[in-house]
């Protein structure tokens, strides 16, 4: 069994790098907060102010994280919390602001020890359309703090920030799709150097052959124009494979399961190949569209690498949910090899597949100890989705 061994070619601060650019900019949203309440009396209390957004691995409303806060502890950060109901619940359900004034017996809230010296709270959904992002949550000691004038004023607030996390999330989604196509633009350029381009050399070389051969011995020059036009058959087959893989069109209309069985068609049509899909459809909803592409690229090139072995006609994908912390997605080719090749005689081709795994935190594992023949396996975790 080989094991990925680092995660290639990948900025392994550019996640962190994202993380503490998404909290500079609420701690300035956090801290216009409390300038502004200020505002109303100068003199007032030690509030504090919290920014939860909605944790996106459950793909649930009702589950948070705390991202910035302000006048809390660091103990406070790190807290998470799943299937709110009380204070922030109602919040998310009636999409505007709510006053709580027994943070004591609130289910959510009550349980942080830190928070039983307030007596008021106010809660602010962060929202942008139809995508329900969050909440601003405040307290205070007085529980008449949050009166009208200071809750239209935190309303507003609260607009502005779901606009400007909004706006950093669809920055993120720009980045992360100029990266995979950068990738994608790379093993193009590798598939033409390795492969085409040699292949479209031995043409001519074959034909330059056969033209030399005509008049010498015209029944050998038959047998090899028949191999000069069977190899440029299995060319037109690789090049039209490659162009269909460069836009898989079906994943953002209709979904991944659909693009991967149409990716089968196209195996099929042109390989002989057999693609046996075994997911539920229901698992993708719970998959974001970018995670989505890349795992439709990591089967693609998954079965290229086990079709490129030689003598597999049918090959089975898996994809399962384990225990809601992971997905699986498994690649396995059904045939008896008496040997398989390890990672390192796999070319560039396995390096490749590290470089796309990487974009999603994927674990790769190739066990070259099946029965049925190769198996390559990604371990796909759910926690910072794309």
């Amino acid at each position: 069994m080989v094991d990925q061994p680092h995660a290639p070619m990948i900025d392994k601060e550019s996640n962190a790098n994202r993380n503490a650019n998404l909290k500079s900019l609420l701690d300035r949203f956090l801290e216009l907060c409390d300038l502004s309440l200020k505002s109303f009396d100068p003199t007032q209390e030690s509030l504090f102010c919290a920014v939860l957004l909605s944790a996106q691995q459950t793909r649930s409303n009702r589950s948070f994280q705390v991202a910035a806060t302000r006048g809390l502890s660091q103990a406070f950060q790190d807290i998470e919390l799943s299937d709110a109901h009380s204070l922030i619940g109602r919040t998310i359900d009636s999409n505007k602001g709510n006053v709580s004034k027994d943070l004591h017996t609130d289910p959510d809230l009550g349980k942080f020890e830190e928070l039983r010296k307030f007596n008021s709270a106010y809660c602010v959904p962060l929202q942008n359309h139809k995508d329900k992002l969050g909440v601003l949550l405040f307290g205070a000691q007085d529980e008449d703090y949050f009166a009208k004038p200071r809750q239209d004023l935190l309303n507003l607030i609260g607009e502005q920030v779901s606009h400007s996390i909004k706006n950093f999330y669809n920055y993120q989604d720009i980045e992360f799709q100029m990266q995979l196509h950068k990738e994608l633009r790379r093993k193009t350029a590798r598939e033409l150097h390795d492969g085409l381009t040699q292949v479209v050399a031995a043409l001519a070389m074959r034909a330059n052959f056969a033209r030399r051969m005509m008049e010498v011995d015209p029944e050998a020059t038959e047998q090899e124009l028949i191999k000069v036009e069977e190899l440029a058959r299995v060319t037109t087959k690789e090049i039209r494979q490659m162009i269909f893989s460069l836009k898989p069109s079906e994943i953002d209309s209709l979904g991944l399961k659909t693009a991967v069985e149409s990716m089968a068609g196209k195996f099929g049509d042109l390989f002989s190949l057999e693609v046996a899909i075994h997911f539920n459809r229901d698992l993708e909803s719970m998959i974001p569209i970018n995670r989505q592409r890349v795992i439709y690229s990591l089967i693609e090139e998954s079965i290229n690498i086990i079709r490129k072995k030689g003598g597999t006609k049918q090959v089975e994908v898996r994809l399962s949910n384990i225990e809601n912390e992971f997905l699986l997605l498994e690649i396995e080719e059904q045939v008896q090899r008496e040997s398989i090749e390890e990672k390192d005689q796999m070319n560039g081709e396995y390096e490749s597949m590290l470089v796309t795994a990487s974009l999603i935190k994927a674990t790769v594992q190739v066990d070259t100890n099946q029965e049925n023949g190769l198996l390559i396996k990604f371990y796909i975790p759910h926690s910072d989705l794309v």
